[in-house]
């Protein structure tokens, strides 16, 4: 998984890119840093809630799989830009980390994981002797 943040178009707006393998899909959010206060003060350490009446302005990502990094962009271009390197690590990001599955499991793993089954099929057979 990655994460990058950085400051919106104005100081008070965080946002926040990433991949998340688990989700195999791009996710964006916008943090208002500035809510608490009525936009009087930032707050660097702001709780942050899950709506926009707690400061967090955009989601997108987690509900439906984003796999083209040019949705996040449009996704938070009210608050900022996404520098491009971080786009061109976004899109690294995804290669690299790709969802694991049975094949992304080592062979030494798999091997284990064999060893214990054959064990435990072999000790029920005995039983049914």
């Amino acid at each position: 998984m990655s994460r990058y943040q950085f400051t919106g178009k104005e100081p008070r707006y965080r946002l926040v890119v990433g991949w998340d393998p688990s989700l195999t899909s791009f996710y964006a959010q916008v943090e208002d840093l500035a809510w608490e206060s009525d936009g009087q003060g930032i707050d660097e350490d702001a709780a942050i809630g899950d709506t926009p009446d707690e400061g967090l302005l955009v989601w997108v990502g987690a509900a439906s799989s984003l796999q083209d990094p040019q949705l996040l962009v449009q996704a938070v271009a009210a608050y900022g830009t996404i520098p491009e390197n971080i786009l061109q690590r976004l899109r690294e990001d995804k290669i690299e980390n790709k969802q694991l599955t049975k094949a992304h499991i080592p062979p030494a793993l798999m091997r284990a994981a064999g060893k214990r089954y054959a064990e435990k099929w072999s000790h029920q057979e005995k039983r049914r002797d």
